[in-house]
């Protein structure tokens, strides 16, 4: 065989076999934008209804609680009520204890209070 028949042999080889992963990789790309949005939904459901992100959670809102019922000033409450109801939204009810539970039927209240309270009449 000739030299440059070799040559070309081994060059197509390589190309075949750079074609091949480019395609490969092309394919991997489009499977994952495919499958990958599915996976994260997965994942953050299932971080959402673990015992620690729930425990977190709870610790967060007694914490916040806290800093609500020492603070006099009723725009930062405002402020506080927004952020806690806000957190109350990313927990399952039925997993929080009774004192929250009223906590939080307290802080709605109070929060639509607030606004009709201090909504512009215009």
């Amino acid at each position: 065989m000739k030299t440059s028949k070799i040559v070309f042999i081994c060059l197509g080889v390589f190309v075949g076999l750079y074609l091949l992963a480019f395609i490969s990789t092309g394919f991997d790309f489009a499977l994952k934008s495919i499958f990958n949005p599915k996976y994260e939904e997965l994942r953050y459901e299932t971080t959402k209804e673990s015992k620690s992100f729930r425990d977190g959670t709870i610790t967060e809102l007694y914490s916040n609680k806290l800093e609500y019922d020492g603070e006099k000033d009723e725009v930062v409450k405002a402020g506080l009520r927004a952020r806690m109801l806000h957190v109350f939204t990313t927990i399952d009810k039925s997993k929080l204890p009774d004192d929250l539970v009223q906590f939080q039927k307290q802080i709605e209240r109070e929060q639509i209070e607030y606004k009709q309270n201090h909504s512009s009449t215009n």
